[in-house]
């Protein structure tokens, strides 16, 4: 299970990073930590990578949103055709949560099919969600 820190409105990317570190035994195979340019968020992910893919690194961000998952998304290849291949930039499930969001801002996360924790902030929001049946912590 990978782990995940996420700090609102505290832009000190050091403390991110040393708070992941003490959780880094969760995914001992990658840590990052990033910003997004307009969101006042910092998150740091460290990543235990089982099958996923090598362009699955996070967070994964853009100038607008900034997000952090845990999980895995079932249907996410159903998902992607609906939302449409080519807005993707990696092979990675978790990104289907940000392309979700943007598509349909009103009952997005229930379109969503698996084992999931995720953190995603925008410029004036934090969302926080995990699956209806709370298998990711």
């Amino acid at each position: 299970m990978c782990g995940f820190v996420c700090l609102w409105k505290i832009d000190d990317p050091a403390l991110a990073g040393r708070m992941v570190e003490k959780i880094a035994h969760r995914g001992p195979d990658e840590v990052r930590v990033s910003r997004a340019p307009n969101v006042p968020a910092v998150m740091a992910h460290c990543r235990l990578s089982i099958i996923g893919p090598a362009d699955g690194s996070q967070p994964i961000y853009s100038a607008e949103n900034l997000l952090v998952a845990n999980g895995e998304i079932y249907n996410y290849a159903d998902l992607r055709a609906i939302l449409g291949e080519s807005a993707f930039e990696t092979s990675s499930d978790s990104e289907t949560i940000l392309h979700l969001f943007r598509s349909d801002r009103l009952r997005w996360i229930t379109k969503l099919d698996g084992m999931f924790a995720f953190v995603l902030a925008t410029p004036d929001r934090i969302i926080a969600a995990r699956d209806p049946l709370g298998i990711k912590p």
